[in-house]
């Protein structure tokens, strides 16, 4: 998610599918979050996009092996014409890691 206004960091927003009314995929365009700051990444720190334990403390092998998982699935697009260069398996901070409370335009 990128916010509207003033430059600031970047969020990631943990969504839970059982807590959502539309699918997933409709969630594009502007719209405003109300949400709990999880976990604030600072200067240079890496974060997960996707979590193997969401419980634990992130490690360096998370880390890696999110990194690694990524350059896969990207290598496998190129066959099929799709570029997944741009995926990120990190997120480096300053950035907030969020849970939605509200989700609307």
């Amino acid at each position: 998610m990128t916010p509207i206004g003033d430059a600031g960091p970047e969020v990631l927003a943990l969504l839970t599918e059982k807590w959502m009314i539309s699918p997933l995929g409709r969630l594009d365009g502007e719209y405003t979050v109300i949400g709990q700051v999880e976990q604030i990444v600072g200067e240079g720190s890496e974060w997960p996009v996707m979590r193997l334990t969401q419980d634990a403390p992130v490690t360096p092998l998370e880390l890696t092996t999110m990194k690694d998982a990524i350059k896969e699935f990207a290598k496998g697009g190129e066959g099929l014409g799709i570029d997944a260069s741009s995926v990120k398996a990190t997120l480096t901070g300053p950035a907030l890691v969020l849970t939605p409370i509200a989700i609307f335009r």
